[in-house]
């Protein structure tokens, strides 16, 4: 390589001995520098032996050889630092290496999140130094680190698929979690949390801790909501793994001592009711709410929320139904060359089939859930007022992935609301069928999630 050394090149115009080009306008009769045969041919030469000392032919008809070179080069110098089984640390959760690093490698490659931080470390307080942080080398805190590991092209990353066998419960009930996994070693630890109640409001009172994987692919751990006696509301538990984004579930525990005498609450799932004779029952029903749907890149499926369900109340010939709210729809963005939003889901609608020894006190629809600002989440539609608080509202729409939270999710619809009151005047003990759906689910599989919508519920009082 050489510099320009025609007769009129300026000097030191790049530092000190360092010629170079220049228009020269300030020197009176002199010439813009000369571009000279013998500097062109350099240059030339630079160039082209750089292509073809790489291995490839120069291409008169491909502009992009160079940027080929150096991609070469890039993806040499990143197969070297993401090679197979290496780890590496960010404590940004939205990044992805396998979307980062497509631009070097030409195609997406496989990679598994971490389910736990590295042995050793005892306390997700604690900082990680065993592991250099992506973005700056430091070291950073358990609990906001994410773990990468370089996988086999082709490999499937492990799955988690985490239930509780209730959505609400009463002080005093246990709740059991069930974590099912695929792809996960015998005795792999899976870090989970627990936010939204104190450590007081349960026992065991642990706020964190870990499963380990059995040779099923399974674990499960079961605390019990502590009957404390005071009055404070219900309560939301959100149990979610650690480091595994979007695997979560929400438990309601329900304040019992804020329940009226007299009074009885059945809760998702399927129940039979008995009527004495000359007893008089009323059923207050309310529908699920919707989940909220969430948004992601394109291609994808549209990553919709699920229906809230509903409360069926059925005797011989008679049937009430508490409609659950509908789901919010997802938005889907194409990298601004197309894009879509979410719509809002509608509130849960009530049918009734009854003869004349019902008498139905409230018949109400569920709330819709409505499209505001896309600079903030989209929420639900509101829950309708019970005398165990206000918790069948829908879901809330994710915030937009795309360019100024374009393509949002929209928001779920909240159930409706049912009262039915009986009088058995027969002799015998009339048994009435009750069936308590589901509250929607918001979408949690990708990109950024919905909620999801409240439970559907029945508040029976007798006299």
């Amino acid at each position: 390589m050489k510099r320009i050394d025609s007769v009129n090149a300026r000097v030191d115009v790049n530092g000190v001995g360092k010629k170079g080009f220049h228009d020269n306008a300030d020197l009176p009769g002199q010439d813009a520098t000369y571009v000279t045969p013998g500097f062109l041919n350099t240059v030339q030469e630079e160039l082209a032996n750089a292509v073809e000392l790489s291995g490839l032919n120069l291409d008169p008809n491909d502009p992009t050889q160079l940027f080929k070179l150096f991609n070469l080069h890039n993806k040499a110098l990143v197969q070297r630092i993401y090679h197979v089984g290496s780890k590496h640390m960010t404590d940004n959760k939205d990044w992805n290496p396998a979307v980062e690093l497509q631009t070097y490698f030409g195609y997406l490659t496989s990679w598994m999140l971490w389910p736990h931080v590295p042995v050793g470390v005892d306390s997700f307080t604690d900082s990680i130094g065993q592991i250099s942080l992506l973005s700056n080398g430091g070291t950073v805190q358990g609990k906001t680190t994410r773990i990468w590991q370089r996988l086999q092209d082709g490999q499937t990353a492990p799955t988690y698929t985490l239930t509780s066998n209730k959505s609400a419960v009463n002080e005093g009930e246990q709740i059991t979690f069930t974590l099912n996994t695929t792809g996960l070693p015998v005795g792999t630890l899976v870090d989970w949390a627990i936010t939204g109640i104190q450590e007081a409001d349960i026992t065991p009172s642990a706020l964190s801790g870990k499963f380990t994987v059995g040779a099923d692919g399974k674990a499960a751990y079961t605390l019990t909501a502590v009957a404390d006696q005071k009055t404070e509301g219900n309560e939301s538990l959100k149990f979610a793994l650690t480091y595994i984004p979007n695997k979560y579930v929400n438990v309601l525990i329900m304040d019992t001592s804020k329940y009226p005498a007299g009074l009885q609450t059945y809760y998702e799932g399927t129940h039979t009711i008995d009527v004495q004779p000359n007893q008089t029952i009323i059923l207050d029903m309310y529908g699920a709410g919707g989940g909220g749907g969430g948004s992601v890149y394109s291609p994808s499926a549209s990553p919709d929320g699920s229906d809230g369900g509903n409360i069926v109340l059925s005797y011989l010939a008679n049937t009430f139904t508490a409609g659950g709210g509908k789901k919010g729809t997802g938005g889907v963005w194409g990298n601004g060359s197309s894009y879509s939003n979410g719509s809002a889901g509608l509130g849960g609608t009530n049918t009734v089939t009854a003869d004349s020894s019902f008498e139905i006190q409230i018949g109400q629809k569920g709330n819709d859930a409505v499209i505001g600002s896309r600079y903030s989440t989209q929420a639900g539609g509101t829950a309708i007022s019970s005398s165990i608080g206000a918790v069948n509202g829908g879901g809330a729409g994710a915030t937009g992935i795309g360019d100024e939270r374009w393509s949002y999710g929209g928001g779920g619809g909240s159930g409706g609301r049912l009262k039915v009151k009986y009088t058995n005047t027969t002799e015998e003990v009339v048994t009435f069928n009750l069936s308590v759906g589901a509250k929607g689910q918001g979408w949690k599989s990708a990109g950024n999630s919905g909620t999801d919508g409240g439970i559907g519920f029945a508040i029976v009082t007798t006299s």
